[in-house]
């Protein structure tokens, strides 16, 4: 902060000392002002930078819901979503993608919590590509899912952590999970997450294999540990988290799970 210099020559301070004092009250109270001005617009700038600049992450704080075993934070997806087109993905096969949702909330497959559902779905949309619709992030299965919910995924880069997508929201935290199987796993159609604490406590008895460790969601360490052991199984256990089953479409899926959960 540069200082201004106060001539004294415009002051008679013989003739009028109090003069004198007053100029420097005045003087002082003047910039003191303006400083502190100028430091709270500073302040304001900057934190209008970081609100337009920081990522449209949501903290949730919320029970992982499996058998009361693990409790998890939700920070929101853990990618960059890049908008290839501003549209809402249309496809024939949407409406079912859509029951399975209502489904999976009715048994309890992708449980509640304040703003969204613990699970996500997929399909594959175009044949033999790894093109897939989604659920999108923070999203209620327990709604009527209008199409602006879900969101086509066109493209994935694992090293930067960028996911490019035809719609308007981001796709769901697990999406690199999903992307992951489809390029593995040419006969893989469909793609069902959930959050079951039935199945997570009664995976020994019945025979899902699990992963060996925890890993945080939405991770390559949670998605290396998957696609071992998909290898040979349709339906994975992720350890203290949740399940994943595969199938050559969504029927197939969803009833594979539906199976699992009748046998308890």
């Amino acid at each position: 902060m540069g200082l201004n210099v106060i001539h004294f020559r415009d002051i008679d301070v013989k003739q009028n000392l109090q003069g004198a004092l007053d100029f420097i009250k005045d003087w002082v109270r003047e910039n003191v002002k303006d400083q502190t001005h100028s430091n709270s617009m500073n302040i304001q700038n900057h934190t209008e930078r970081e609100e337009r600049t920081h990522p449209d992450f949501s903290t949730k704080n919320h029970p992982s819901q499996e058998g009361n075993r693990s409790s998890e934070t939700y920070n929101g997806v853990k990618f960059k979503t890049v908008f290839k087109k501003d549209i809402f993905p249309k496809h024939p096969t949407l409406l079912e993608l859509k029951k399975w949702c209502k489904i999976f909330h009715e048994k309890n497959l992708a449980p509640p919590y304040p703003g969204g559902s613990f699970g996500n779905l997929s399909f594959r949309s175009v044949s033999r590509k790894i093109n897939f619709i989604i659920t999108g992030t923070q999203i209620g299965m327990k709604d009527e899912l209008s199409d602006e919910k879900f969101v086509e995924v066109t493209d994935c880069d694992f090293m930067k952590k960028i996911i490019t997508v035809n719609g308007s929201r981001n796709p769901s935290s697990e999406t690199m999970l999903h992307f992951a199987i489809y390029n593995k796993f040419p006969d893989v159609n469909a793609i069902f997450h959930g959050h079951s604490p039935e199945l997570l406590s009664s995976s020994e008895k019945l025979r899902i294999p699990t992963t060996q460790e925890k890993e945080e969601y939405g991770t390559t360490e949670l998605v290396d540990s998957v696609i071992q052991i998909m290898v040979n199984n349709n339906v994975v256990i992720m350890k203290e988290h949740g399940f994943i089953a595969v199938g050559k479409n969504m029927d197939e899926t969803g009833n594979l799970v539906l199976n699992y959960l009748q046998n308890i």
